[in-house]
């Protein structure tokens, strides 16, 4: 479950410290209990209570697949909407501003 939250795991190139996370869904494919997961969820949440916004009460959501990923025991897949994403679109929006001021890439 820690991994899943590790900024070197996500997608994009985001950092996490600089925003708060609106809601999160984290689903894990394997053997394993309900209760553990509720545990490892709830020990996310206690620990980065700082991190997640106030307004959205039960901002985790989690499910479990019984049957696991061939090759392996178990697996987690991580979704949130962070507001640190702002940064992403915004670095993109600079770099396109770049590029439309030496008109770069108009062809009409």
């Amino acid at each position: 479950t820690t991994q899943m939250w590790s900024a070197s795991n996500f997608l994009s190139n985001v950092d996490p410290t600089k925003g708060k996370y609106l809601s999160a869904a984290c689903m894990y494919r394997g053997n394993m209990g309900t209760q553990e997961v509720d545990a490892a969820v709830a020990k996310v949440q206690a620990k980065m209570a700082d991190d997640f916004v106030t307004w959205i009460p039960n901002n985790i959501k989690s499910s479990i697949i019984s049957v696991s990923p061939e090759g392996t025991k178990m697996s987690a897949t991580f979704v949130a909407n962070t507001t640190a994403l702002k940064e992403v679109f915004q670095r993109i929006s600079a770099q396109f501003a770049k590029m439309y001021k030496r008109k770069a890439f108009l062809h009409w």
